[in-house]
């Protein structure tokens, strides 16, 4: 006796074999679906790694809108200031002009009662020669007094346009 003994439920070489083919068939398909499942998740690791490299590029490209809308935004406020400092300027002008122009219309209205004085005196005196020279005179400076008003006149009249276009731009700016 060479000591060899079997158990009664023991299966037989065959019936193991025939376990283990079967078996064998069931990691094959288990292999498969895992290979499959393996090719799927690289597939999904590749679509990661491109979506991701595609948000890298767009974070850049948004880093660097920022950067330019700073840029710009600086850049408008500097016009900005420097339009309030024009505009500054402008109102000082304008200012200076409207006392200029009250200056000489006071001047206007100071020369035009002494013309209507010195025109009440002619009328009361008898026109002799040199009357008529003075009264020529006092003409001629009352043209050049309304040439001047009329100069000044116009003068407001463009800084005030200017002034008003200045504004526009300002608004638009801001």
């Amino acid at each position: 006796w060479d000591g060899f003994t079997q158990a009664a439920e023991a299966p037989t070489a065959a019936a193991r074999r025939l376990a283990e083919k079967n078996r064998l068939a069931d990691l094959r398909v288990e292999a498969a679906a895992a290979r499959a499942t393996a090719e799927g998740l690289a597939e999904e690791l590749n679509l990661a790694r491109e979506a991701a490299r595609l948000a890298g590029e767009a974070e850049a490209e948004a880093r660097a809108a920022q950067r330019r809308g700073r840029v710009g935004f600086e850049e408008a406020r500097e016009r900005h200031v420097a339009a309030e400092r024009r505009q500054a300027q402008i109102a000082q002008r304008l200012s200076a002009l409207e006392e200029a122009k009250a200056q000489t219309l006071a001047n206007r209205d100071e020369a035009a009662q002494k013309r209507a004085g010195a025109t009440q005196a002619l009328d009361e005196l008898e026109e002799p020669a040199f009357l008529a020279g003075a009264l020529e005179n006092l003409r001629a400076r009352a043209m050049a007094e309304r040439a001047q008003a009329s100069e000044a006149r116009a003068a407001l009249a463009n800084l005030r346009h200017e002034v008003s276009s200045r504004a526009a731009r300002v608004a638009a700016i801001a």
